[in-house]
């Protein structure tokens, strides 16, 4: 399993955030701008976590899925739908070994889930998510650069993995892939996607001294 199990102690102990990145929602806004046609439209949230994503695409009329390998995360997300009343298929699972049938969806989103992998694993779960896509199905995913704040504060597992990060947002949060944008368009090529768009978005703590940077891709199934 790809799953690193920390995660299950990170969303036993800490709150967590209960809306979706404006990243996210200004890619839907974009690339699924009428709405008329939104609940024919499957969407899987790639490492739902505790619902954030999945409450706001929910709402904006989606036909929503979403995948954890945190029991825990999965089973505030289902709370937190239930008493609103929103509907979705949520489940526990393995983002390497994706548990739908080939061409299920037409789109995926992955909110820095992904990034928490080896390369090998990260490599897995793009074909994955390939395969369940349907054909020209896109893919939205933001990926901590390389450089970031954490990057050399923590134990090298591979060359650009980090595990036991010291400081800052992955303080405690298991293995990070920091990313270089050639590295990215490598990984979905192989993967079988052709990547549409790379942005970058920023933003700083602690008076500007620290400088926390996601890679904002947009791709699709070749």
């Amino acid at each position: 399993m790809s799953w690193d199990p920390t995660w299950e102690q990170v969303f036993r102990s800490r709150p967590w955030g209960r809306y979706p990145p404006e990243e996210l929602v200004r890619f839907i806004a974009i690339e699924f701008p009428d709405d008329s046609v939104r609940s024919q439209l499957k969407i899987l949230d790639l490492g739902c976590g505790t619902g954030a994503s999945l409450w706001y695409l929910i709402r904006e009329g989606f036909d929503t899925y979403g995948l954890d390998g945190s029991k825990t995360a999965v089973e505030i997300a289902k709370k937190r739908l239930s008493e609103e009343k929103l509907g979705a298929s949520v489940n526990v699972g393995d983002l390497a070994a994706l548990p739908y049938l080939k061409g299920t969806f037409d789109c995926a989103i992955d909110v820095v889930a992904i990034q928490h992998n080896t390369s090998e694993s990260i490599t897995r779960i793009l074909r994955e998510v390939r395969r369940v896509l349907k054909p020209h199905g896109k893919l939205f995913s933001m990926m901590i650069k390389r450089g970031s704040w954490g990057w050399g504060l923590g134990e090298r597992i591979e060359p650009a993995t980090l595990a036991s990060i010291r400081e800052g947002p992955f303080a405690g949060m298991g293995r990070v892939h920091f990313f270089s944008k050639h590295e990215i368009v490598g990984m979905l090529r192989t993967a079988g996607f052709r990547v549409t768009a790379i942005e970058l978005s920023s933003r700083t703590r602690s008076s500007m001294t620290r400088v926390i940077a996601h890679y904002v891709v947009l791709a699709q199934k070749a």
